[in-house]
């Protein structure tokens, strides 16, 4: 709790941030990459461990966070990207939020058969549809009867990419998103 807070204090200082991190590894306190089902706007301590904090993810602001937090709490954790991007995208969580969010690695938990490179491929088009399905419907005006059979149009299929992410290529989208690495460095390994 207290290199949670501390980290806290120092939200946006990436000077600061990276020497936590360390300090909490040399005291066996794991830091976790931020997760779209865990992460709230600041640090939070989590089963002995601490999450990272959505607010320290470059263009992810207080308004996508909130409004991220407000619907996990109202009709309970995200089951999949897509029903993320159903329930949460729009004007506040926009496509360069959701970009980052992957990038971040925000989604590897509930995807765990899609790569970061998969969703990055095809998130576009899963929000653009989930757009075109909103308007459709606006316009159309629903009725008191259709509402029982209301769904979002789950026919999209989330094409592999060809290319597997290398361990050093998803260390370097965290530090390009978050300004550290958080789940490794590339010197581990030697």
């Amino acid at each position: 709790e207290f290199m949670a807070a501390l980290m806290n204090s120092m939200i946006g200082n990436l000077n600061k941030i990276p020497e936590y991190i360390e300090e909490c590894k040399s005291l066996n306190i794991k830091v976790l990459r931020p997760d779209i089902n865990e992460s709230y706007t600041k640090f939070a301590v989590i089963n002995g461990s601490i999450r990272f904090a959505l607010a320290s993810i470059k263009n992810v602001g207080e308004n996508a966070i909130e409004e991220i937090i407000k619907e996990r709490k109202q009709n309970g954790k995200f089951l999949s990207f897509t029903n993320f991007c159903e329930r949460v995208a729009g004007e506040q969580v926009n496509k360069k939020c959701i970009e980052s969010l992957i990038m971040a690695g925000a989604f590897d938990e509930i995807e765990k058969e899609l790569t970061r490179f998969d969703l990055l491929d095809n998130y576009e088009k899963i929000v653009d549809n989930v757009n075109n399905t909103r308007k459709n419907n606006y316009i159309n005006q629903i009725n008191l009867f259709d509402l029982q059979h209301e769904e979002v149009n789950n026919n999209i299929i989330i094409q592999k990419s060809e290319n597997k992410p290398t361990k050093k290529e998803l260390l370097n989208m965290e530090k390009e998103i978050l300004g550290l690495y958080v789940s490794g460095h590339p010197l581990e390994e030697y």
